[in-house]
């Protein structure tokens, strides 16, 4: 047994027409009615295909318009593609940096250009400063006791052994921590936290 078909009007019929090549004058969707001259939605197709109007031209503007010298004018000059003398000064484009600074060094690479040797010299003395800071104490040194003792309270509170890592600093380093406790004698904390899933199966 057939399914019956769509009747005109539905979306399904449209598509059955539009496959066969046919024409349907109750499927097919009337033009859009543009909005009449004297409108705001007028004014706004008249700006977007260039036209003028002496109707829709004398609407009040909704929102009355920043004046010029402010950001928000600016952008409206940017936006209708509209040069301005009072605007342009607002947020200059910044200087570049000269030659024998770690950023020209880096407008050298953006442009594709061998860096002088200024800006070597600069990005060098920058990358070895940033080499030379102080780091900090890392966890692997902190004190055997308060590492025991952080490690005996994550137990208590049922941690697993990715949280112990993580809360110890041991994290992706968990062959150095079971060393550590190994050594230290406390192979019943190593076997808690490192459980051996291949002799429990």
């Amino acid at each position: 047994m057939s399914t019956p078909l769509k009747p005109c009007g539905t979306k399904a019929a449209r598509q059955r027409h539009k496959a066969r090549g046919e024409t349907c004058a109750t499927c097919t969707p009337e033009p859009q009615k543009l909005a009449p001259c004297g409108t705001y939605n007028g004014r706004r197709r008249h700006a977007r295909n260039n036209e003028t109007c002496q109707v829709c031209d004398k609407l009040p503007h909704a929102k009355p318009l920043a004046p010029c010298g402010t950001h928000a004018a600016r952008r409206r000059h940017q936006t209708n593609n509209q040069t301005c003398h009072t605007c342009g000064p607002l947020n200059p484009r910044p200087e570049p940096q000269p030659c024998g600074t770690p950023a020209a060094y880096q407008r050298h690479k953006r442009h594709n250009e061998t860096p002088c040797e200024p800006c070597r010299a600069a990005y060098r003395q920058a990358d070895a400063a940033k080499r030379r800071k102080p780091r900090t104490t890392p966890r692997s040194e902190t004190n055997l006791n308060d590492l025991l003792t952080e490690i005996r309270f994550l137990l208590n509170a049922g941690e697993g052994e990715h949280r112990i890592l993580t809360a110890t600093g041991y994290q992706g380093r968990a062959k150095t921590l079971r060393c550590r406790l190994t050594k230290a004698g406390h192979h019943d904390l190593a076997n808690q936290i490192f459980y051996n899933w291949e002799l429990a199966a």
